[in-house]
């Protein structure tokens, strides 16, 4: 049975996933969707560098060096994304 709770029809829950105790996230199958994904995963990976270097001070500058690459790619991803978004609607 397919879950509807914040997809768009070409996305949907991997729900073996979900009940063999995985998370439960959206499915996204390709395009724009695709490239946010990517961005939301790089934002969240330079956060968690950013605390690994707090909690970790003699290793501080070495984390706070891959928090600022990983930032870098995630404004890369959301810039292609944006332009996906874009050259969709143009393609209206």
């Amino acid at each position: 049975m397919k879950d509807d709770r914040t997809c768009r029809s070409e996305q949907y829950w991997d729900e073996d996933l979900e009940r063999s105790g995985g998370q439960a996230r959206p499915f996204c199958v390709s395009g724009p969707e695709e490239l946010l994904a990517e961005a939301v995963d790089h934002a969240i990976g330079a956060g968690a560098c950013r605390l690994a270097g707090r909690l970790n001070p003699s290793a501080q500058a070495t984390w706070n060096a891959v928090a600022e690459a990983k930032r870098r790619q995630a404004k890369t991803a959301l810039a292609d994304y944006l332009r996906a978004i874009g050259a969709r609607r143009r393609g209206r």
